[in-house]
């Protein structure tokens, strides 16, 4: 280029690079191509990065809590500790502890038991353990956290006599108030699977009776209420145990007992 003194000017390096050319393109149409690249490239991957944030994986996948109504739920169930024999803890003519009145009424009650079959207040079965019966599971059961209390049974003291189930029945009860003494405690008595009731399972029912009303304490009776009274099938082929509708039975018996002493 000549200028207007005659001289030609020397193209600065900035005025070459814009005009030279490169592959067949001008250096200006370069530039605009790699800063469209990457512009897009940009955006594509902000894109992947939205996308990722919105799908977690599954390392990330957080579990729900509990909502707060399952929470209470859990809260609201009353805790029930249970003294009993087979009628509480099962047999073989059940098919297992889901089938038992104890974890029927587990929606509403959470229910502890401290259950030996053939046993009662006098009642004793020999165990590796030593003996057991309704007076040795007191002692043996832990001194804190029983705030509910309830003993139920037992028929097995049939065998054992008024005067042996009522001296039995006292004792248990009356250290069972002793190491709760803020405890609420139920005496329910044997509940008959023979009818009518034999004169031995009577005696084992007026004597659990009397110990309660000495020691101050409810006593719900299930002879009297006529529990298992003209009802079929509801007792295993052995006669004396509950089968899994006799325990569906006794859970409908027994949770307005429990409703109607520990709720309402």
């Amino acid at each position: 280029m000549i200028d207007r003194m005659g001289k030609r000017r020397r193209r600065s390096s900035r005025d070459s690079f814009w005009t030279q050319q490169y592959g067949g393109m001008p250096g200006w149409a370069l530039v605009a191509s790699f800063a469209v690249v990457v512009v897009l490239g940009t955006i594509a991957v902000g894109g992947m990065l939205r996308d990722d944030a919105a799908t977690p994986s599954a390392a990330s996948t957080l579990r729900p809590l509990p909502s707060v109504e399952a929470t209470q739920e859990v809260a609201q169930r009353t805790a029930i500790a249970v003294v009993g024999d087979s009628f509480t803890g099962g047999s073989g003519m059940d098919t297992g502890r889901a089938a038992r009145w104890t974890a029927l009424v587990d929606d509403e009650f959470s229910i502890s038991t401290y259950h030996e079959g053939g046993t009662g207040y006098a009642a004793t079965l020999e165990t590796a353990d030593g003996p057991s019966n309704f007076v040795t599971r007191v002692e043996s059961m832990p001194s804190e956290g029983i705030d509910k209390l309830v003993f139920f049974g037992s028929i097995n003291d049939g065998n054992e006599g008024y005067d042996a189930t009522l001296s039995a029945a006292t004792t248990a009860l009356t250290e069972a108030k002793a190491k709760w003494p803020n405890a609420d405690i139920l005496v329910i008595g044997p509940a008959s699977p023979r009818w009518p009731v034999p004169s031995d399972f009577e005696a084992a029912r007026d004597a659990t009776r009397d110990a309660a009303a000495a020691a101050s304490l409810d006593f719900v009776d299930p002879i009297d209420l006529g529990w298992f009274e003209n009802t079929d099938g509801l007792i295993g082929s052995d006669n004396t145990h509950p089968n899994d509708e006799g325990h569906a039975y006794l859970a409908d018996q027994l949770r307005p007992v429990l409703e109607e002493h520990f709720v309402g």
